[in-house]
């Protein structure tokens, strides 16, 4: 029997939801690389020997703690909790998904129309030589969640991460894995860049997304008190039609 629509059928369509503005979404890889910086002066955790998800369990904790009433992690002031692995419902057929980590801002816009569709979400992989863990895995199970609306399917927007264990950056090796999907990378910061994904061939098909990759390098160890840069006051150029 044929399962294909008919063309009188109307077809299905993922209404987006409004996009978390950039300044909040910058102030997520500024949180993100905060708590990078703390985590071998403050835990036992080793992210050039740990696995994914005791350094991603370990970040989490960072970004959520709160002595005395104030947040560690000020630059998520405007942020509610970070959660873990918090289930969404995808586009497609596979039910429910859980990315990594979840920003949702306390302020909710009136455009809101789904709570639970909401928000900046993330995906972390290690980088590094062994095969489990290849730049290609980090695109065809990290990056492929979110062109095929498994992530974000409402968001115009959303985040992958990188705990980097061989210096390697994100321009120069995925420039042959993602090619045309790569828009820019940032005018002053190796370690980050962004894409465009085309989503509307998705069934049923979802808003463009654009990924920021923020990569993270294991190897490095900053002393104590040290300032994490930030790209919060940096100006970014941003392409036409990105959003």
């Amino acid at each position: 029997m044929s399962t294909r629509t008919p063309l009188s059928h109307p077809v299905r369509v993922i209404p987006p939801q409004p996009d978390i503005p950039e300044t909040l979404r910058t102030a997520v890889i500024d949180a993100l690389r905060w708590a990078w910086s703390r985590l071998r002066e403050e835990t036992t955790v080793d992210p050039m020997n740990a696995g994914e998800e005791e350094i991603t369990n370990e970040i989490e904790d960072l970004l959520n703690q709160q002595p005395k009433g104030r947040r560690r992690a000020h630059m998520l002031r405007l942020f509610g909790k970070v959660v873990r692995s918090g289930q969404q419902r995808s586009a497609g057929a596979s039910f429910r998904q859980s990315p990594d980590l979840t920003f949702q801002p306390k302020s909710t816009p009136r455009e809101v129309t789904h709570i639970g569709e909401w928000g900046l979400f993330a995906e972390c992989k290690i980088v590094e030589p062994t095969s489990d863990h290849s730049p290609g895995v980090y695109c065809r199970d990290g990056v492929a969640r979110f062109v095929d609306g498994r992530y974000a399917k409402s968001m115009s927007s959303g985040l992958m991460v990188a705990y980097v264990r061989d210096g390697r950056h994100p321009f120069a090796t995925l420039k042959s894995l993602l090619g045309n999907a790569i828009v820019r990378a940032h005018p002053t910061d190796i370690d980050l860049l962004y894409t465009i994904h085309d989503r509307s061939m998705v069934d049923p098909p979802c808003v463009t997304i654009e990924l920021a990759h923020v990569w993270l390098d294991a190897r490095l160890q900053p002393a104590a008190g040290e300032t994490v840069p930030s790209t919060t006051a940096k100006t970014l150029d941003r392409p036409a039609g990105a959003g």
